[in-house]
């Protein structure tokens, strides 16, 4: 399994639409992802003081 955090609204737009996009999937290309043990850092390095976040957990 393979992890991606992002923001509530942005989750809940996706479910609405039925379609997740990530920014970095047009500013970069591609989605960033997380393996487990890299979530919390990950979360810590880009996310810290952020507010309504979720985790996907995405099987791969």
């Amino acid at each position: 399994m393979i992890y991606h955090i992002t923001s509530r609204a942005a989750w809940d737009e996706a479910r609405a639409q039925n379609e997740y996009s990530a920014p970095s999937l047009e500013n970069e290309g591609f989605i960033h992802c997380s393996k487990r043990e890299q979530a919390l850092g990950v979360a810590n390095d880009i996310y810290r003081g952020g507010a309504n976040l979720v985790l996907l957990c995405i099987r791969k």
